[in-house]
């Protein structure tokens, strides 16, 4: 329940769903002309601020910059991987499937090859829809493709039941106790960072985190701010790749204001 009034909550404050809430609000007092146009004009703006490279890039910036990247990853008991960017064999898919999100797992297999750790503990529940024969969780889909790439199965430790960041934290814990881990280190993407770091901490679990999957490398602000005349005048118009990544970073802003009200940071 509270995922399901989480989503949709969320749904209509992220620029996408407030802009089109504004429309239709705009369309059922057709009748009221001032109305009208405030609303059409607020959803317009929203839509063009949240694609803005201006808006975007400075917002991504002040949460995937807060953890730099460890040029000598420390050895640790275990590496803790959050799901994303893993999609289950649902057909038409011949197998697990990932996106730009995967580049956790490939960050994670990395620091197995260097010796960082001697296990993966995966994170991450349902990915594919449940009741389907291809069903299986992120952290189970994870499993695979890592083991495809020749992590032995008992180097991989599953938690396939959590569904937030704060459920992935509780489990977690609860497994590297019973396995008395003491040190880990963390691997989500850099925009994910700051918040996942903060509730594995609540949870007493001490955390090196190796943020990976950056949307803004160092010289993208860099460019948004002395680009030629040319990128100026691009950086004024909006894009979708830049509206969702205003949305991910509302998404994670949100998420750290109510973790911190809840008590999970």
């Amino acid at each position: 329940m509270y995922t399901f009034f989480s989503s949709l909550f969320k749904a209509l404050i992220y620029p996408l769903g407030l802009a089109c809430l504004g429309l239709l609000l705009a369309l059922i007092l057709q009748s009221k002309k001032r109305w009208r146009n405030i609303l059409t004009g607020v959803a317009l703006a929203i839509l063009w601020l949240g694609g803005s490279r201006y808006v975007a890039i400075p917002l991504a910036y002040s949460l995937e910059w807060q953890n730099w990247p460890i040029i000598n990853v420390p050895a640790v008991d275990t590496v803790v991987v959050l799901s994303g960017g893993t999609d289950g064999p649902t057909y038409p898919r011949p197998a697990v499937e990932q996106d730009q999100a995967g580049a956790r797992i490939l960050y994670a297999y990395r620091l197995y090859q260097q010796g960082v750790a001697p296990y993966l503990l995966l994170s991450g529940s349902q990915a594919s829809a449940p009741g389907t024969p291809e069903s299986l969780s992120s952290a189970q889909g994870m499993a695979d493709i890592l083991q495809t790439m020749g992590v032995p199965g008992q180097a991989i430790w599953q938690d396939n039941d959590s569904l937030n960041t704060y459920q992935s934290a509780v489990n977690c814990a609860k497994i590297l106790k019973q396995k008395d881990v003491r040190q880990v280190v963390l691997v989500t993407s850099a925009i994910h960072m700051p918040r996942a770091i903060g509730v594995f901490k609540k949870q007493g679990v001490d955390v090196f985190p190796a943020p990976t999957d950056f949307d803004m490398p160092i010289d993208a602000l860099t460019q948004l701010t002395h680009g030629s005349p040319l990128e100026q005048i691009g950086n004024f118009f909006p894009s979708l790749d830049y509206l969702n990544l205003t949305t991910d970073a509302i998404k994670e802003y949100l998420g750290i204001a109510v973790y911190r009200l809840l008590g999970w940071i």
